[in-house]
């Protein structure tokens, strides 16, 4: 039993507690609040020296939202991972598929988030967000007001106006679209999903021809006298390789096969002059634009990795590649020129792809 001495002890340490609880409850509420102050970042500046920067799309984890838009400088060697949250204090997005530089900005073309970011390439800085795709891919620069947008799922090619925040237009398509080049007043436009390479009118926005490919189009790009280079899939009759159409008459010139059984040129990039090709199926291969041979020689020969990303960078005559693990941890990127001979090695970000530069 409680003594009346000791009851009242009691009663006196709850009169006082009493008293104090709301003032400490107030000092708790002013301490978290000052911690989540201080938890929260400010945005950082990123070092942007025009001529000597590259763009790394990180995709990022499917679903994860860990997409990362990283910053090389050239000059200081100041590598920022995810150049886009430290400027603008958010997450950029899911899957970082792309990048286009159009109109003095860089557009990020964010899949999953069905969104693209207009960043600003002396700042970093977002200057609008366009939303209303499906799942986009790629952006291709038409003039200096218009510009397509492919995507998965959407069955069509988007149009955009380069004031809008959203598509203004589409196109519509047989499936999934993917990488796409502009030749004169046509798009050449890949489809992963079908043995066909598709053409689209850009005066009048629509889609007008095809061209039959051995296997599933891969990759494109143009070579120096307007040839198209299309990669095309392996399949159960043939193996994969590249084809070569001539863009005036729509033909395809010639048919390069390659000796591998599973093949799957994809990155395809030209060289300064565009008289060579660069693609990325299992270390790096070069293709001059008279050879009649399939390329045999790997550039990236001797090094091993999960080469999943390329980019050329034409001002040096170097390369970019991707090593992406196991897809969980964050990349390995390696810079070699074309001599094989490796410059630079630096960690990258979750699934490290794409390269640019400016």
């Amino acid at each position: 039993m409680v003594g009346k001495c000791e009851a009242s002890k009691y009663s006196r340490s709850y009169l006082c507690l009493k008293s104090i609880l709301p003032f400490f409850i107030l000092s708790l509420s002013l301490f978290q609040f000052s911690c989540g102050e201080k938890e929260k970042s400010e945005p950082q500046k990123v070092e942007i020296n025009p001529g000597n920067m590259v763009l790394v799309c990180n995709e990022g984890n499917f679903m994860w939202g860990n997409a990362a838009a990283g910053v090389l400088n050239l000059s200081n060697q100041k590598w920022t991972e995810d150049a886009f949250k430290s400027v603008n204090n958010r997450n950029l997005g899911d899957v970082l598929q792309s990048a286009a530089f159009w109109n003095n900005a860089w557009w990020l073309v964010v899949n999953n988030s069905a969104k693209i970011e207009v960043v600003s390439p002396t700042y970093f800085s977002v200057q609008k967000t366009i939303t209303g795709f499906i799942s986009p891919r790629f952006l291709l620069p038409i003039n200096a007001i218009k510009a397509y947008v492919s995507d998965i799922y959407g069955r069509k090619i988007w149009i955009l106006n380069s004031s809008s925040s959203a598509p203004v237009g589409s196109i519509p398509f047989a499936g999934w679209s993917e990488e796409m080049v502009l030749q004169g007043n046509t798009a050449w436009v890949v489809c992963p999903a079908k043995a066909k390479v598709f053409l689209i009118n850009t005066n009048y926005d629509l889609l007008e021809d095809s061209i039959v490919l051995p296997g599933k189009s891969t990759s494109i790009a143009i070579s120096k006298s307007g040839k198209i280079w299309v990669g095309f899939d392996s399949s159960t009759s043939q193996n994969g390789g590249l084809a070569i159409i001539n863009s005036n008459n729509r033909q395809v010139e010639k048919l390069l096969y390659s000796n591998e059984r599973n093949y799957h040129p994809t990155h395809f990039q030209t060289s300064a002059t565009r008289d060579s090709l660069f693609f990325l199926q299992n270390g790096v291969f070069m293709l001059r634009e008279n050879e009649d041979s399939f390329p045999a020689i790997n550039l990236a020969q001797g090094l091993t990795g999960n080469w999943y990303g390329m980019g050329l960078d034409p001002k040096r005559r170097e390369i970019y590649l991707s090593d992406a693990k196991d897809f969980q941890q964050k990349s390995r990127i390696v810079r070699i020129n074309n001599m094989a001979n490796t410059r630079q090695e630096l960690t990258g970000g979750i699934i490290s792809s794409r390269f640019y530069f400016w």
